[in-house]
């Protein structure tokens, strides 16, 4: 006797079908969402305060800072005078980057915003993202002039030892 019934070939047929993309659709969406707002623990999350990294509060990073600035000071030999300097332009960056952070925050939020609307306006967006790249070369201007400003009050040597010392931070 031979066996006369006929398989169905078709891997994904009826609802389950459709909840799958369904499925499949929402989550990219919810995952680029994270990422474009930066609420993902290992992509710019540098607003929130805590996370898989440790704490990101203001006062700790602060306080993080200083202690790496005067141990960085302390094995690049520099004299009272040097660290005097150093750590005045470093005060004055730290002060000038938290504004730029809360301003990163803020265009966050707008984004959130925007996105939540009922209707997503392509305007809004595009402007919030021509406001964050221009946060972002604000910033970044502001960090070379400090790293300029800190190279001249250090010798040729105690720079050399300063990058030997970021390249074990990074």
């Amino acid at each position: 006797m031979s066996n006369t019934r006929k398989s169905n070939n078709r891997l994904c047929k009826g609802r389950g079908h459709k909840f799958f993309w369904g499925i499949t659709l929402v989550a990219a969406v919810l995952i680029l969402y994270s990422i474009i707002t930066g609420c993902t623990p290992h992509i710019g999350n540098s607003y929130s305060y805590t996370g898989k990294h440790g704490d990101h509060a203001p006062e700790v990073s602060q306080q993080k800072m200083d202690r790496r600035t005067e141990w960085a000071l302390i094995k690049l030999g520099a004299t009272d005078e040097q660290r005097a300097s150093v750590i005045a332009v470093l005060d004055e960056l730290t002060t000038e980057m938290a504004r730029f952070q809360s301003a990163r925050a803020d265009l966050a939020n707008q984004f959130n915003k925007a996105f939540e609307a009922d209707q997503v306006s392509r305007e809004e967006l595009s402007r919030i993202q021509t406001a964050g790249l221009e946060l972002a070369e604000q910033a970044s201007s502001r960090m070379l002039e400090s790293v300029i400003e800190a190279s001249e009050l250090l010798t040729p040597d105690q720079r050399k030892k300063a990058v030997n010392i970021w390249r074990r931070w990074q």
